[in-house]
């Protein structure tokens, strides 16, 4: 099985265990207006395999964003079960204030 193969394979499972992990506490914290009077938070858990992103608006909105990097494509896929994937550039996935503000929808 080729790496890029199996990075796929990793990120597809780690999408469908998320929600099976609680959060670590300690990870980075974001604030950003929703562009609607709103504010969104945004906390972020990085290890060595994944990072974890969690959105929340206020107790209306709240999603999860499990990504990994892809170093052969200079990129990282991020998944939800709310809002499908996205490819980031890895230079945004490695910005804290980038990936949450992708991630999150701010504006």
């Amino acid at each position: 099985m080729s790496s890029a193969v199996k990075h796929l394979f990793v990120a597809a499972m780690a999408g469908i265990l998320f929600s099976a992990f609680p959060a670590v506490s300690g990870g980075a914290e974001f604030s950003c207006e929703d562009g609607a009077g709103g504010e969104v938070k945004c906390i972020l858990q990085r290890d060595n395999e994944m990072t974890r992103a969690s959105c929340e608006r206020g107790s209306l909105f709240g999603t999860q964003w499990v990504c990994s990097v892809f170093p052969e494509l200079d990129a990282a896929l991020c998944r939800s079960r709310d809002f499908g994937q996205r490819m980031l550039k890895q230079s945004e996935y490695q910005d804290d204030r980038i990936l949450c503000t992708s991630l999150c929808f701010c504006p």
